[in-house]
């Protein structure tokens, strides 16, 4: 199967930016018009910009094209969809989000993975969805920052960093080696927001905490991995060799170019197209 990566909208930051969002969602519609099976698209978080109600709004109506035009849609969120610039927590931002993502999410559950995508009226993250073979799984990379004490709370105010969580990590391993163990030849896909790898000089202050933990559980694991966070778009070869995974890219800018650049992933070829 094919499937869009984009990630990093910040609708509602200002208008210009409002404005390639909306030209990256009609490049996409019409790239794709004459199609009749639509690729999924795959959003790797920080839709909004402050996490408030009139931006995800904004979002909604916006990404309802991409629906509307019979494109199927998976997400996970981002530091920004949580709180004010990125830099905060709100809980009341947590649950705008969660209703924004049921609305245009795809929503079945997998016997296989073991997990219901959808649990009390909340995100159960890990998050599972099976396409045929593939599988793709989606990580809260802020959902540990709500289980940290009220001091590393408050410093983490000052970051942009994020924590899964010893239970989604937990999770996260059996959701693996149960589809492992259940469909040979399977292709995992894992998303997520934050950058789970050391980079540049911002590396401090964007860091995923509890990454040494993630790293030991999908490496030879996972065959593709994907996220954004830093606005940047590179192919890291060397994360790819480092930990078994056929194609490991970080991609953030898709609203940080005029051109609004997006990505078709083959699932079977492992080739990548930019558009």
């Amino acid at each position: 199967m094919k499937f869009i990566h984009i990630s990093d909208l910040h609708v509602g930051e200002h208008s210009t930016r409002d404005a390639l969002v909306e030209r990256l969602i009609n490049k996409i519609v019409k790239h794709y018009a004459n199609e009749r099976e639509k690729p999924l698209v795959l959003i790797t978080g920080d839709f909004v910009h402050d996490g408030r109600q009139e931006q995800f709004n904004q979002a909604d109506k916006l990404l309802f094209k991409l629906h509307n035009a019979g494109f199927e849609m998976l997400m996970c969120p981002g530091n920004h969809d949580y709180g004010e610039t990125g830099l905060d927590d709100d809980y009341q931002a947590m649950q705008r989000y969660n209703r924004f993502a049921m609305k245009l999410t795809t929503r079945k559950s997998d016997s296989d993975s073991g997990v219901q995508n959808i649990r009390d009226g909340q995100w159960n993250y890990p998050i599972v969805n099976k396409f045929d073979d593939v599988y793709f799984v989606g990580l809260d990379t802020m959902q540990g920052v709500f289980r940290l004490s009220w001091y590393s709370r408050f410093w983490a105010k000052f970051s942009a960093s994020g924590w899964l969580g010893e239970p989604q990590l937990n999770k996260l391993e059996g959701i693996i080696k149960n589809i492992r163990r259940r469909t040979q030849g399977a292709t995992i896909i894992l998303y997520m927001h934050h950058h789970p790898f050391n980079f540049n000089f911002r590396f401090r202050v964007m860091q995923l905490h509890d990454r040494l933990r993630l790293h030991r559980i999908i490496k030879n694991q996972v065959n593709i991995l994907l996220f954004g966070h830093n606005h940047v778009e590179k192919r890291l070869w060397d994360k790819q060799r480092q930990n078994g995974i056929g194609i490991v890219q970080v991609f953030g800018n898709s609203t940080h170019q005029s051109s609004t650049p997006f990505y078709e992933i083959d699932t079977e070829t492992r080739r990548m197209k930019r558009i």
